[in-house]
Order: structure tokens, then C-alpha cells, then sequence
């Protein structure tokens, strides 16, 4: 057993008062398929001293986390996961100081999810680690493998949607699945609706700005988003939606010594002006989204070899898209979806990846909640107990999706604050369910 020193938020107040955490930890290796042939690191954190959350023991949570990137197993504890015990780990080919997960990384593809699903079966009690302990014989408390969540930040979330469609039927140890703001398909996970891509950033910054929507989004829909595709075209590096129809893309310094494409500088990006798109790199491939590659094939004329082909664009997404994978979710897990009324990366009013990941599970029969109860951020933060800003919404009831404020929480409550409070809620129910 080790041990790590935190500086965490108490309870009086929104990060007025700090206190020290003393920070236990014991690292397992954890055979997997998924490591080729070796062991992926994982981390087991809990508060040392700390009354386990549940009567009979501690709850298990695994912390999938978003980007990506091989994951961390750092920092330490967070103060609102105490009686918890945390689980961190690195993805197939993950490296940090004398740490180390075999095989090859890819990009949250199936390799990932078996990595994941792995993880939650040691957590569930149901694989041992090289040295033949579980989880319970490796920490020095009870530990409730029946009572075990997945909380996905991000686009961590995406993978663990689909480690549950996967596998669920042998994760019976894993109750409930809490997701933080994430991006549900490609064209949200490259920033397609908004805030787009940036032209050129010193140091691969973003704008100060980033409120920027896409003016040529059409409609909302389950699995994708419709957009005016008729106006992408490439400029030699990305596909761009080009407003002018100049063919190349206009830009004007911005915030932060970047060059942007907001050309009459109003804050927003007009029907006459450019919408460039990043989309994300893998293995030295740029990949967008399946929509958006497929329209930008038909006016490319020579495909660059770094840039995914429309096929190759639809096996990626196809595995790390959320939104293909809701049908297949066990009907009995439990889900809480956690959005802010900012978003941390999305800026398209009707906060899409929340309404496609809502009705994605609740049209499966799943129970399904946006944000924790005001009393359970309360419980971490008293003052929080007063304020009449945070909204309370209903278990399986679809929000005014362009009125943020009605069902997200206020900028001012802090995202860990609530990853905590819906995690400490959700493990709650799942004691409750027995």
C-alpha cells in the first residue's frame, strides 16, 4: 500500500477551503487478452481511514477517462469519492513512470474496450491479478463488487457505452454507468455543430473565444446530425464548410495570437463565412466524421494518404461511436447523464450528445436521469443547498433541450463536484436496488 497527499474542496464552501486527503493506493497488474499477452496497470485509490460509503463496504468505480489519450492513473483521490474505491488504469500500450499496460494502443478502439471490460471484471470480482488475488483480497476493506460503476468523463464515456453493449451480460457486477458530457458520435467528437477547428493556434492553443456554432447545421437527429453537406469543401489540409464559396478558408487574427474564420468579428460565424473542422488524429491519420468524409469525397479530387478514406472513416467511428451501441445495453443498468449548462467543449445550442445519449437508453427501457439531486451536491458543498439556480429534474423525462438552465447546472458548480455527487447518488440507488 502506498499513499499520496491531495489538496481537495471541504464542504464549506466552492473551493474557499482546502484540506489536506490522505490518499491510499495499491497497484495491481491485471492480465488481459487486450494486453498481448501482459498485464494492463491499474490503480486501486482510496481514502485511508475513511468509513466505507455503504453499509457492508465500498462501492467500485472506474474512472474512464476522456480525450484520447492511454489514460493516467494520476492524481490522487478527489475528497467527494471517499468510502469509494477508485479505480484508474492505463488503456493496451500505456506508459507512465514505472508504470505500464502491454499491447498497442488503439485509439479507444476494441482493443480499449476489452482492456475496459477487463477492468470492471477485476472490479466486479470476477478476474484475478498476475499474483491470483482479487480485488477484495488486494485492498484491506470490504469492498461491494456488486456495487460497481463506470464513471465516463468525455469521450471516455463513448467506450464505456460500448463495453456495456459489448459485455454486459457478463458486467452483472456493474449497476450504473455515469457519463460526463459526452461526445456521442463523430460529428460531435471533432466539434462538427461547434466550436469547429481552429485555422492556426501558437503552441496548439484554442481561442479564448470558443462560443462558435456551425450556421450550415440543419437538424437534430438520433444517430447523426444533418447538416448543409453540399458546402464542404478541402483546402489542402481540412475539410471546411465554405460559406463564401471562395474555396479557401478566411481567416482573421483572434484571441490568443490564432487565427480564426469569425471574418466580420461578431462573435459567431455567419452563412457567408468559413466553418473549418479538425477532426482528430490516430496513428498519424486524420480522421472525420463519417458524414462529413463522405461529402468531402465528392469534391476532393486526389485523397491525401494521412486523411481517412470514407470507408476507413466508417470502421473507425464504428467502433467508438456511442450512438450505435444503446440498443444493446442490459435494460437493468442505471444511467445519469451529467451536463452543464456550458459545455465543456460543445457550443451548438440543444446540447445534442446529452438529448442522442437520453433517448438512447431511455427508448431501451433504461432508467435515466440528467444531473444528481440538488441534496446530493448539498451533501459536498452545504452551500449548495440553497441555491434555487440548480434545477431538479425527473428520472426518464426529456429535457427543454434549448433551455440549458432548466436541466444542466450552473458554471459555477464544479464538474468534479458533480462527477462525485452523481457517483455517490448512483451507487446509492444501486445499494437500494437489492
Amino acid at each position: 500500500m502506498k499513499r499520496l497527499i491531495l489538496i481537495a474542496m471541504t464542504a464549506a464552501g466552492l473551493g474557499a477551503q482546502m484540506r489536506p486527503v490522505e490518499t491510499a493506493y495499491v497497484d495491481v497488474d491485471l492480465p488481459s487478452e487486450a494486453a498481448g499477452g501482459g498485464t494492463l496497470a491499474v490503480r486501486l485509490l482510496y481514502e485511508e481511514g475513511a468509513r466505507p460509503l455503504l453499509r457492508g463496504g465500498a462501492p467500485v468505480v472506474i474512472e474512464v477517462p476522456g480525450g484520447f489519450d492511454v489514460g493516467t492513473l494520476q492524481p490522487a483521490l478527489d475528497a467527494g469519492f471517499s468510502g469509494f474505491v477508485y479505480v484508474r488504469f492505463l488503456f493496451p500500450g500505456g506508459r507512465q513512470p514505472g508504470r505500464a499496460s502491454g499491447g498497442v494502443y488503439d485509439t479507444r478502439g476494441p482493443a480499449s474496450v476489452m482492456a475496459l471490460r477487463d477492468v470492471a471484471l477485476y472490479a466486479s470480482g470476477r478476474l484475478r491479478d498476475r499474483n491470483g488475488k482479487t480485488i477484495g483480497e488486494a485492498l484491506p476493506f470490504p469492498v461491494l463488487t456488486n456495487n460497481v460503476g463506470l464513471l465516463g468523463l468525455s469521450f471516455g464515456g463513448n467506450a464505456s457505452t460500448i463495453v456495456l453493449a459489448k459485455y454486459g451480460a457478463l458486467l452483472t457486477g456493474v449497476r450504473y454507468f455515469v457519463g460526463w458530457e459526452n461526445p456521442t458520435n463523430g460529428q460531435i467528437a471533432t466539434g462538427e455543430p461547434g466550436p469547429g477547428g481552429t485555422v492556426t493556434c501558437p503552441g496548439n492553443g484554442r481561442p479564448v473565444s470558443r462560443d462558435l456554432t456551425n450556421p450550415f447545421f440543419v437538424a437534430y437527429g438520433a444517430a447523426a446530425l444533418r447538416f448543409d453537406y453540399s458546402k464542404v469543401r478541402w483546402d489542402g489540409a481540412r475539410l471546411f464548410f465554405d460559406g463564401n464559396a471562395n474555396g479557401r478558408v478566411d481567416t482573421v487574427p483572434v484571441d490568443g495570437g490564432c487565427e480564426g474564420t469569425d471574418v466580420n468579428r461578431d462573435g459567431r460565424i455567419a452563412e457567408n463565412e468559413d466553418f473549418p473542422v479538425n477532426g482528430i488524429m490516430a496513428n498519424g491519420v486524420r480522421y472525420f466524421s463519417p458524414q462529413l468524409t463522405e461529402a468531402g469525397a465528392r469534391v476532393v479530387t486526389a485523397w491525401p494518404a494521412n486523411v481517412a478514406n470514407p470507408g476507413q472513416a466508417e470502421a473507425f467511428w464504428a467502433e467508438r461511436e456511442a450512438v450505435r451501441f444503446y440498443d444493446g445495453v442490459r435494460s437493468d443498468l442505471e444511467v445519469m447523464l451529467l451536463a452543464s449548462v456550458r459545455d465543456h467543449v460543445q457550443t451548438s445550442p440543444g446540447h445534442h450528445h446529452i438529448r442522442q445519449a437520453f433517448e438512447g437508453f431511455h427508448r431501451n427501457g433504461i432508467w435515466v436521469k440528467i444531473n444528481p439531486l440538488r441534496e446530493s451536491l448539498a451533501e459536498l458543498q452545504p452551500v449548495l443547498g440553497t441555491r434555487t439556480d440548480i434545477p431538479e429534474t425527473e428520472p426518464n423525462t426529456a429535457a427543454n433541450w434549448l433551455r440549458p438552465e432548466s436541466f444542466a447546472y450552473p458554471e459555477n458548480v464544479p464538474d468534479s463536484l458533480a462527477w462525485a455527487a452523481g457517483t455517490r447518488e448512483m451507487a446509492r440507488r444501486a445499494a437500494r436496488m437489492e
